[in-house]
C-alpha cells in the first residue's frame, strides 16, 4: 500500500505544483511503472517456465520412480468472470486470514491509489503507518527465519530415518540428487544467462556490477529460500548499492516477492 501511495510525488514537476496536477501526474507514473513491472514479471516468468520444461523433459529426474497414490479429488474450474469477481474481497480481513494473495494485492492497489487523492497531511500519515507496519512484519519474519534451519533439520532427519527403515534410502538419495541437479542447472541458466541478458541488452547495466551490488541479498535468499525474509535486505541493496529510489523499490519489490516466482 505504501509503495503505491509513495508515488504521490513522482508526478510533480516542481515545488509549485498543485494537488490536482500532482495527483494526476502520480497516477500516470503509477500506471507506467505498473505496466512495466507486470510486463517484466510476465516475460521473466514465461522464460523461467520454458527453461524448466526443457530441462525436465531432457533429464527426466522422476524417471523410474513410482508416484505415490493420489486421492481422488475433483478440482472445480471456475469461469474467468467469476474468478475476476472473486479477486475483489468481500472482507479484507478475511482475505488476510485466508492468505488470499490476489484479493490482498487488489486491496493494496486500491488503498494506495485512494491515498493519492487524499489531502497531503492525511495521506502521509497513512503512508507512514503502513511503512511502519511493513517494517514490523519484516522484523518478526526475520526472527522466525533465524529458527527455520532447526525446523528444516528436523524435517530432513525424519525423512531420512523413515527411508532408511524402509530400506530404500539410496534410491531416494539418487532421485533427490537428480532433482536437485535439475533445479540448480535451471537456476543457473535463468540467473546467469536469461536475467544477465536482460540486464545487459535491455537495462544497459553491467551484470557483474549489479551482481556485486546485490551480493548480500542474493546470499540471504540462497540461505533462506524465502523472498519475504530477504525483502528488507533486497530493498536496502537496491537503494544503497543500486541507486534505485525508495518509491520504485517500495512498489516493485514487495509485489515481486509475492507474484514473481522465477526461482520457484
Amino acid at each position: 500500500i505504501s509503495g503505491v501511495a509513495g508515488l504521490k510525488n513522482m508526478g510533480s514537476t516542481g515545488p509549485a505544483s498543485g494537488d490536482s496536477s500532482q495527483s494526476s501526474g502520480a497516477a500516470g507514473a503509477l500506471g507506467r511503472l505498473g505496466l512495466k513491472t507486470l510486463t517484466y514479471y510476465a516475460i521473466t516468468s514465461l522464460l523461467a517456465i520454458t527453461t524448466g520444461l526443457i530441462l525436465v523433459n531432457l533429464i527426466q529426474p522422476g524417471a523410474g520412480m513410482e508416484p505415490p497414490a493420489l486421492q481422488d479429488s475433483s478440482i472445480e474450474v471456475k469461469p474467468l468472470g467469476q474468478t475476476l469477481l472473486e479477486i475483489v474481497p468481500r472482507n479484507v480481513f478475511q482475505a488476510l486470514m485466508q492468505d488470499d494473495m490476489l484479493s490482498i494485492i487488489f486491496f493494496a492497489f486500491l488503498a494506495g491509489a485512494a491515498m493519492l487523492r487524499m489531502e497531503h497531511e492525511k495521506g502521509d500519515t497513512l503512508i507512514r503507518f503502513f511503512q511502519s507496519a511493513f517494517e514490523l512484519m519484516m522484523r518478526i519474519t526475520d526472527w522466525i527465519v533465524r529458527f527455520a534451519p532447526l525446523g528444516i533439520l528436523g524435517i530432513v532427519a525424519g525423512v531420512v530415518s523413515e527411508k532408511y527403515l524402509e530400506g530404500n534410502l539410496l534410491e531416494s538419495v539418487r532421485s533427490v540428487g537428480t532433482y536437485m541437479a535439475v533445479v540448480i542447472i535451471a537456476l543457473f541458466v535463468h540467473a546467469f544467462i536469461t536475467l544477465f541478458a536482460i540486464l545487459r541488452f535491455y537495462g544497459g547495466i553491467n551484470p557483474l556490477r549489479h551482481l556485486k551490488a546485490m551480493g548480500s541479498a542474493l546470499l540471504m535468499a540462497f540461505s533462506t529460500s524465502s523472498s519475504s525474509a530477504t525483502l528488507p535486505l533486497t530493498m536496502e541493496c537496491c537503494e544503497k548499492q543500486g541507486g534505485i529510489s525508495n518509491r520504485t523499490t517500495s512498489f516493485v519489490l514487495p509485489l515481486g516477492a509475492t507474484v514473481n516466482m522465477d526461482g520457484t
